[in-house]
């Protein structure tokens, strides 16, 4: 398994060509993505709520504030060959001013992609408690729009991502870390 505590250097040109792209989506359409994102993150609290009622062993997080995810504008770069994918998620601040975060992983999967997109992040905490950890996603890509959940190492709700930009179609999984910038 590969230790995700440093950026792949594949990612480097495509976090540099995220730095110059302008989002081209409608005010509407974006708020149909950004509705899109809290809905799905809904669905996903209710499937996880009802797998950890059956859970007892202790979560590292604290329970998530119910109605009050966080909510950070986002750039997802992802690539790979095949069966494998790599991702790279980068979370800012002041409207993509300042950026506050990465999430770096790798997994497998099926279909064709590489994607750049940006869009938003909905987060049940806040993204300086995520840093240093280690997590799960699953994504999935349909022409134009990508869709990333994150959970936690011990099944913690993390959030979801909803975007626009550059994406074909597929579905993948992995794990990996989130760090400072």
């Amino acid at each position: 398994m590969t230790d995700y505590d440093e950026s792949p250097k594949e990612f480097e040109s495509i976090i540099a060509e995220l730095k110059g792209y302008s989002d081209s989506r409608s005010p509407e359409l974006i708020e149909a993505h950004e509705l899109l994102a809290r809905e799905n993150l809904k669905l996903m609290e209710l499937r996880a709520e009802e797998f950890s009622s059956k859970r007892t062993e202790f979560e590292a997080l604290p329970p998530p504030q119910a109605g009050s995810p966080y909510k950070y504008k986002t750039d997802v770069a992802t690539t790979g060959v095949l069966f494998g994918v790599a991702v790279a998620m980068e979370f800012y601040s002041d409207n993509y001013k300042t950026r506050i975060a990465q999430f770096i992983g790798g997994g497998g999967g099926i279909g064709s992609y590489t994607s750049i997109s940006r869009g938003t992040s909905f987060l049940n905490y806040p993204i300086e408690t995520l840093l240093d950890w280690k997590a799960r996603f699953e994504m999935n890509f349909v022409p134009l729009t990508v869709n990333v959940n994150l959970w936690g190492m011990h099944k913690e709700r993390i959030g979801s991502f909803i975007g626009g930009g550059l994406s074909s179609a597929g579905v993948f999984g992995g794990k990996g870390k989130f760090h400072r910038p």
